[in-house]
């Protein structure tokens, strides 16, 4: 089989990354041509063609000209490979699909979320073996092949935070958090937890919580403030409402709330859901703090667990040791009905006991 192999820079060429350390926010490009070299010893017959050498959030117009210009002019061929950056190979991908329509053999994208110039610890090689050699009977057409997945291009993203290619579902997010228990839940949880990724979808709860802080939490109140962040403040009988909003470019629901205190004006925080790993959740809240925890279905409640403290950092979580400081936080949420579920969340400290708790009765409405 002959093949065409179009570089255009991305981690998968670039300089390597310090062993054990934080992938940087931006790559090193080097002159090494790594993946040329190491596509020739996967395969004897090809032909290498440098497109660009650049991070892929970088790409301009030209790039992307000339990245089309010379698919469609490649005859003779049996593959196309294309290798670039990780974070905009599904957006190049699908805009390559939609100019290139007269394909006279399959054009695979591909990369590598570790450099080859890290050696053994790079996914690069699997990644340049899958897209030069599975499938040997494809059809014309656009593909990205990277880890576990090979596959059009209309299916995948790029999960920031697992640092792995996933193909779109249109399950609930939570579906997968909740697991094999997602089929147990209540009628109330299922619309609760009815956000899809990748989507426009809207739940709405409308409640009222009783709100109490105590020392040290009421200390930090202000900063809270400041930050978007829990209100510090006590009051019974708040309404209160909250937007589950899903993100049409990611698998994260956004959690938008409006407390209406009668002695202060309305306070509204948002937060970010990301799920990371199995049941667990990362809860982003502004300047990226974040809560992780863990969900479960106890077979009468939802139960949210403790898991630590986190800060975003060029988009890589890094544990905090703020439990001593801040407590662990705790939550359950108690289905009432069809349509009603009751919920308290705390803040328990090692030392100075509940420090932030709120409880009360949501009304789920019609999804959008």
């Amino acid at each position: 089989m002959s093949h065409l192999l179009l570089t255009m820079g991305g981690t998968i060429d670039a300089a390597p990354y310090p062993d054990g350390g934080t992938p940087p926010e931006n790559i090193t490009p080097t002159s090494d041509a790594r993946a040329c070299a190491a596509m020739r010893d996967i395969i004897s017959d090809v032909v290498c063609i440098p497109i660009c050498n650049k991070d892929s959030k970088d790409l301009n117009v030209t790039d992307m000209n000339a990245l089309a210009n010379a698919i469609t002019s490649a005859h003779g061929y049996d593959r196309i490979i294309v290798t670039m950056g990780t974070d905009r190979m599904p957006d190049v991908a699908r805009a390559i699909k939609a100019r290139a329509q007269h394909l006279i053999c399959p054009v695979v994208f591909t990369g590598a979320f570790v450099p080859l110039a890290n050696g053994v610890k790079s996914d690069g090689i699997d990644n340049l073996r899958k897209a030069a050699l599975e499938n040997p009977d494809l059809m014309p057409g656009i593909y990205i092949a990277a880890g576990n997945l090979f596959t059009i291009p209309d299916r995948v993203y790029k999960d920031f935070d697992r640092r792995v290619f996933a193909e779109h579902t249109h399950d609930p997010v939570f579906q997968s958090i909740f697991g094999q228990a997602w089929n147990r839940l209540p009628p109330v949880m299922l619309r609760h937890y009815a956000n899809r990724p990748f989507s426009n979808d809207v739940v709405i709860a409308e409640g009222v919580l009783d709100v109490m802080a105590r020392a040290p939490m009421t200390w930090l109140g202000p900063f809270f403030r400041l930050a978007g962040n829990l209100p510090a403040q006590n009051e019974n009988a708040v309404p209160v409402s909250v937007r589950f909003e899903s993100d049409r470019h990611s698998n994260a629901v956004t959690f938008r709330r409006r407390l209406s205190f009668r002695t202060t004006k309305p306070y509204e925080f948002a937060s970010r859901m990301t799920p990371i790993a199995d049941n667990v959740v990362i809860e982003n809240m502004p300047f990226g703090l974040g809560w992780k925890a863990a969900y479960d279905w106890d077979g009468t409640k939802v139960v949210i667990t403790h898991r630590g403290y986190t800060l975003r950092v060029f988009g890589h979580y890094i544990p905090m040791p703020l439990t001593l400081i801040m407590g662990a936080g705790y939550a359950e949420e108690v289905p009432v009905d069809d349509n009603h579920f009751d919920m308290i969340m705390h803040i328990t400290h090692k030392w100075w006991g509940t420090v932030y708790q709120y409880k009360g009765r949501f009304r789920i409405g019609a999804a959008r």
